[in-house]
This record gives C-alpha cells, structure tokens and sequence, in this order.
C-alpha cells in the first residue's frame, strides 16, 4: 500500500478548541477566484506531456526506494496565456507552483514548456505548508510558510533555504528531463537538445556540489537523503552537511539570485582556505 503524496500540509493558527469543524471543512479559494485568470483548456500535446512527466517522476521515485503514490490530478496544473500569467499571476518567472496548484502559460517552445512544468512538479512533489490564520475578528487570511528542505522552526520565514530548494528542485528537473529524452516521443531532435541545454540555476548546482563535496561516496545515498528531506520537509540533508552555524545561516538566506549563489560559493571556499 503506497501512502499518497499530498500537495500540501494545513497549519492552523489562532484556532481554538470550538473551531475543530472549521478547520476539518476549510477549503481553498478555487484557483481562478485567486487569481481571477482565464484557464485554458490542455490541448493533445500538453495532456501527453503532463503524463509523461508523471509516470517519469513515479519511476525516479521507485526507483530511490520510495513509496509513495504521487500522482496529481491533472485539473491541479492550470494553464494560461504568456499575457494573463504575467498580468495575473507572476510577472518573472515560466511557473509557479502556489496553494497546491501548478501555472504556466502556454507556448509555442515545447522545450521551455516542459522544463517550466518539470520543474514546478519538483515543488509540488516537494513539502509545502500553507498557514490559514484566523484573526480576532474571525476572519481568516493565508499564507505560504515553508518549502521543501527546511529547518524544523516555526518561526522560519517562506524564503528561508529558498536558493537551496531551488537547487534541489532544479536538480530533480535535470533528472527528469534526461529520462524524458530516452525513447523521448515529445520532442523532435532540436527541441531535445534546448530541454537538455537550457537548465537554470547553474550556479546554485554548484553550490549544492561544493556543500555535498566528500560527504557521502554512494551518490544514490545522497539523492535519497536529499530527496526525503525535500519531500518531507525536514532536516535530514541538513544535518549531513558539516556547516558551521554561520555557513548554514549564509546558506538559509542564498535566494534565487544567481550571484547570490556564486557569493555563498566563494564565501564557503574561501572560508576554508
């Protein structure tokens, strides 16, 4: 019996003990009513992709010794116009993965549009807490609190570790990709090699090869660990990484700026030297 992957973890705040039926019938806003975007509806290519994906990302998962059944419903992915995406939902980046829900725009460049959905899957496969507060007015606000690798604190803000989990998540979207490619249907042979060519992050790869350098021989070891932190949300890989207290604060606060990367790489290098 594999144990089911759910997009998020609900932490109540200001609840008391009379409001065990709100919280046990809270529901989310649908999508479309938080962002108020128009969805359109997946065409052939985009439903094959999406699949895809998933059956690659079920065999990855096997294949570390997971079980878990991560499987999403597909109406959780919602996908746009280029101008409603960045009108409506994010101004910078290909995706978003918000409130247990995928976005990305459609696009005539089917590479870009496989890693931008690769990579937001990463995520939601990821630990994600939503806080659902409720005021002394009763009424309730919500709130993105933590993401992925993170120290077990409460007091720890959404962007705490982002640079890290963006990396952990890039890394899984290499992963991906690569199997995608084997005996790949979806690409021609030029979209293939911009999937594989075009991978972001660089640098905040490097940073993860520079923290993870000489600490675990067995490289599968190491996915595992990371990967069970990544998904549960604790402090496993964390804890492997002889970092002192002040490398690790660096390291919570490198965003997903990719000088922010190179600086903490430095930092770290010439710190030891």
């Amino acid at each position: 019996m594999k144990n089911e992957k759910s997009n998020y973890v609900v932490i109540f705040n200001g609840f008391n003990e009379h409001d065990e039926y709100a919280k046990k019938n809270y529901t989310l806003k649908p999508p479309s009513k938080i962002h108020n975007f128009l969805e359109l509806e997946k065409n052939h290519f985009e439903v094959q992709a999406i699949k895809a994906i998933i059956r690659k990302y079920q065999k990855m998962l096997k294949e570390n010794g997971f079980n878990i059944f991560f499987d999403p419903d597909i109406s959780r992915i919602h996908i746009t116009t280029k101008k409603e995406y960045r009108e409506k939902i994010d101004k910078n980046n290909s995706g978003k993965f918000q409130w247990g829900d995928i976005y990305v725009f459609r696009s005539d460049n089917k590479s870009y549009f496989i890693g931008s959905l690769v990579h937001q899957l990463a995520h939601m496969l990821s630990y994600y807490e939503i806080a659902v507060t409720k005021s002394a007015s009763g009424s309730f606000g919500l709130e993105s609190k933590q993401s992925g690798i993170h120290k077990t604190d409460r007091s720890l803000k959404l962007d705490d570790f982002l640079g890290l989990n963006e990396a952990l998540a890039e890394t899984i979207t290499r992963d991906i990709c690569h199997r995608l490619c084997e005996n790949n249907v979806l690409l021609n042979d030029e979209e293939t090699l911009k999937l594989l060519g075009g991978m972001s992050y660089q640098n905040h790869i490097k940073m993860v090869n520079v923290i993870t350098a000489n600490k675990h021989e067995d490289k599968q070891k190491t996915m595992m660990i990371f990967l069970h932190s990544f998904i549960f949300g604790d402090e496993e890989f964390l804890n492997t990484l002889t970092l002192t207290a002040e490398q690790l604060q660096k390291l919570k606060e490198v965003g997903r700026g990719e000088e922010e990367a190179k600086n903490f790489i430095t930092f770290l290098t010439e710190g030891a030297n």
